[in-house]
């Protein structure tokens, strides 16, 4: 099939080609969640997710602190059912989720299932979080590819994208569900003129090159055909703590301001760098 062309509406149209370089004395997280569909848009929806802390010392050295990994298999025409749920490290009561809808809800039902776990805030759990999210935004794959071959405006052939809504949510497509979903936005307007809502950007530029090799976890390899991937990546600056001389002040005197105006750099550091975690849904790759 022929790709689409780029939509002169708004949409990603300079997408980002590099990544920050890793800081001595942090902590970076890379996570991604692969969005698949290995029997056609119409059938299962598969999530793989994978992640890793890597810390970089002081001195440049990295070090691994956790990798995990986290699979479910999604009945996404279905209320978007749980039909299979694992992860690496192992939780033993994600099977509690089997049969939950991954949408709403979903993030208060594994809360449930990993209490006395101990994983909330670990590298596992984020991939988890991330399920309900990936399950939302996955939809564009179908709807990418009814808009490919010409087909979106038959209501009957859109149909097989959802028999079952999940409870509680008649209709994913709620005006003002996000930003992009705003009431009288580019998409809902779309909608009105029922048109798909795909706005297709640019080919997303690998973010794998450059010169750190450390940059990312390892990933599989490129995605298939109506195949999804988000990355999302952030990073936390450690401080290296200090042997102060013992008459450099006296204990009742606040720290020099030039102490404090360096905590709050690094603060504010690590917080420009949370804000600018790239977090990318890849549009849908094309045969």
């Amino acid at each position: 099939m022929p790709r689409l062309p780029l939509d002169p509406r708004h949409g990603t149209h300079e997408p980002t080609t590099s990544v920050p370089a890793r800081a001595p004395g942090s902590v970076r997280r890379t996570t991604t969640v692969d969005m698949l569909r290995p029997s056609g848009v119409d059938a299962e929806l598969v999530l793989v997710g994978r992640g890793r802390d890597l810390a970089t010392e002081h001195d440049g050295a990295p070090r691994v602190l956790a990798t995990a990994e986290v699979e479910a298999v999604i009945d996404y025409v279905d209320a978007q059912r749980v039909t299979q749920i694992s992860s690496t490290p192992v939780i033993s009561d994600l099977d509690q989720l089997v049969g939950r809808s991954a949408s709403t809800g979903f993030r208060a039902a594994i809360d449930a299932a990993v209490a006395g776990h101990d994983v909330v805030g670990h590298l596992v759990y984020q991939l988890l979080d991330d399920l309900p999210v990936a399950t939302l935004i996955s939809g564009y794959a179908p709807q990418h590819a009814r808009a490919q071959s010409g087909t979106w405006a038959d209501e009957q052939k859109r149909k097989p994208m959802q028999k079952t809504a999940p409870a509680g949510l008649a209709m994913l497509q709620q005006a003002d569900l996000c930003a992009g979903w705003k009431a009288g936005g580019t998409i809902m307007q779309g909608f009105a003129e029922n048109n798909p809502p795909v706005v297709t950007g640019p080919d997303a530029p690998s973010l794998d090159g450059g010169d750190d090799p450390l940059a990312w976890h390892e990933l599989p390899g490129p995605l298939p055909v109506q195949g999804m991937r988000r990355r999302r990546f952030s990073t936390r600056l450690r401080h290296r703590s200090k042997k102060r001389s013992a008459r450099s002040r006296p204990r009742s005197m606040a720290p020099p301001m030039s102490a404090s105006a360096s905590r709050l750099s690094s603060r504010l550091a690590s917080m420009r760098l949370r804000a600018s975690a790239i977090c990318r849904s890849a549009w849908p790759k094309h045969t």
